[in-house]
């Protein structure tokens, strides 16, 4: 009885590491390995920086409209690079 409960156990955590794993991607954000839980690109500029106006938004080296990030999927492996304007002479 014992190993059974055992082995069941066992089976419930592989099941709720699969599925939390699923949701999430690896992406670099400005050369930096992150995690996250969407594949939105809007998700994690609002989630992460609480903003999608401030900086400009490159993903693999082509920049994104900002009109496009609310359809904008990533996918893992994805570079971003978050570029802030800068005003000066």
């Amino acid at each position: 009885m014992l190993h059974l409960v055992r082995i069941n156990l066992r089976i419930m955590v592989y099941r709720a590491l699969s599925v939390r794993d699923l949701n999430v991607i690896n992406l670099y954000i400005n050369g930096k390995k992150e995690e996250v839980e969407s594949e939105r690109l809007i998700d994690l500029l609002t989630q992460k920086f609480c903003a999608t106006d401030k900086f400009a938004v490159a993903v693999n080296e082509q920049f994104i409209n900002r009109q496009s990030y609310s359809d904008f999927l990533l996918k893992e492996g994805d570079k971003l690079e978050l570029v802030v304007p800068v005003q000066g002479g």
